[in-house]
């Protein structure tokens, strides 16, 4: 979406240091190496990189506009040819207001998902059965941060017939706060998990910052509610406009009946159009009919998001599926909670004949409760018939105690720093016949001892 220096101006209530308003400022951007000509770079503050470093760098590759915060940082008048500069109190509520305005000048219907687990693959999904019907944007990663949605609705265009967004958080008011600027027409909560403890303190906390979306919905609005999670059902009460529940449970506006998963694939039915979705895990099917809830709000029928799905593929390192060297590697390093990493586990019983490999990473920011659901992991692993157990990281010291307590054998347990050792060590720990499975929050890296793996097997 493109704006003129002085609408840039205007939306971020800055002030014009250089440069004519009626100029094109362009698209926004924020990182200096992907800004095209005539684009506007916006400088943020981040934990790594500081954006006012490139000022210079933005100049060079011929940004129409800079918005930056820093007015000593700004490139001399010799240097900025003809660039024009936004002087702002803050980048990163500027690029929250431009993300405001963007929003209004859309028209089509803006879908917003969030829960603890799903959400990336729910607006995969829906992504994938719209496309079958019409034009519209889906952003191309987790853009779900106070970052991400404000960019997701800068990329959008206002001939689009639907933008879908993605809705994180760790701390209460994060969630308000994006629905504010992206002021959604649907709404989408996936299920309530105990995650993100250090900020929301809670489950009962992170039920009421995902009940947020709900909220934000106003009379025309739609919220699609997985009917499965008591947590998420009780949302209903909070939504101005209509609902739309779906799952397994008995009087779901879309029921799910017919569940079976196989090796290959999760096969169901919603009243008497089949689904048949070549991806592990029987909690797919509510993302999968959640997302097609979605798009029947959007005009497109069951039937076609049946056949849509039939082709989907999960997005990275969530339950991927490779096998080399007789080694099965089921990959799910993406992201880990409680929730996710049962769903995870369950899986195994896919594979009664073969021996189970468990690299099982840390879940962090659990807070006060990390250690009691790093315990309870533990005895899941041996419940699932895990016979070798690789834990990394501190969290998980837990996880290795509890699981040889409740019977695995001291020998078949390791304890590893970090991914990096876990990834050296990995190759030799594994036999042919093997199902490794491979879980843990984002931040340790669990797919390095996938790629490790993958890469010795070949």
């Amino acid at each position: 979406m493109k704006f003129t220096v002085g609408e840039v101006a205007a939306a971020t209530g800055g002030r014009l240091v250089a440069g004519r308003p009626e100029a094109s400022a362009g698209a926004i951007g924020t990182d200096s190496r992907t800004l095209a000509a005539g684009q506007t770079f916006l400088a943020l503050h981040g934990d790594r990189l500081e954006g006012h470093d490139f000022l210079d760098a933005a100049v060079g590759r011929g940004a129409a506009c800079l918005v930056v915060d820093r007015a000593d940082r700004v490139p001399g008048a010799g240097r900025l040819g003809a660039t024009a500069v936004v002087l702002v109190a803050d980048t990163l509520k500027a690029l929250a207001d431009l993300g405001r305005a963007a929003r209004a000048r859309l028209t089509c219907p803006v879908v917003a998902v969030t829960g603890s687990c799903g959400k990336t693959t729910v607006k995969e999904m829906l992504g994938q059965i719209l496309a079958t019907r019409m034009s519209g944007l889906t952003p191309p990663a987790s853009f779900n941060n106070q970052i991400g949605v404000p960019l997701t609705l800068l990329a959008a265009e206002p001939s689009d017939d639907y933008v879908l967004c993605e809705f994180g958080t760790n701390a209460p008011g994060e969630i308000a706060a994006l629905a504010a600027i992206g002021r959604p027409t649907i709404g989408i909560i996936t299920v309530v998990g105990p995650v993100h403890l250090e900020g929301l303190v809670c489950i009962e906390g992170v039920a009421r910052e995902k009940a947020a979306l709900v909220e934000s919905l106003d009379g025309r609005g739609v919220a699609v509610l997985n009917a499965d999670d008591p947590r998420v059902a009780a949302m209903a009460g909070k939504c101005r406009g209509r609902v739309v529940t779906v799952g397994l449970t008995e009087g779901a506006d879309l029921r799910i009946d017919d569940l079976v998963q196989t090796e290959r694939a999760v096969c169901f039915s919603c009243g008497d159009v089949g689904f048949e979705l070549p991806v592990l895990g029987r909690h797919q099917a509510v993302l999968a009919i959640e997302a097609a809830a979605a798009a029947r709000e959007l005009g497109v029928p069951l039937e076609v998001s049946a056949e849509a799905l039939r082709e989907f593929r999960p997005p990275p390192m969530r339950l991927a599926v490779a096998e080399a060297g007789g080694v099965l590697v089921v990959n799910d390093s993406f992201n880990a909670n409680p929730t996710s990493m049962e769903a995870a586990l369950e899986q195994l019983a896919l594979w009664p004949d073969r021996r189970k490999v468990f690299f099982c990473g840390d879940m962090r920011e659990l807070g006060a409760a990390s250690r009691a659901a790093h315990e309870a992991l533990g005895r899941s692993v041996v419940a699932a018939g895990v016979k070798r157990l690789v834990c990394v990281g501190a969290e998980t010291r837990a996880t290795l105690a509890a699981a040889v307590a409740a019977g695995l054998k001291a020998e078949a347990a390791t304890s590893l720093a970090d991914s990096k050792e876990a990834a050296a060590m990995a190759p030799g720990l594994v036999e042919p016949g093997d199902v490794v499975l491979i879980k843990g929050s984002h931040s340790i890296h669990m797919e390095r001892v996938a790629e490790a793996i993958l890469a010795k097997a070949k």
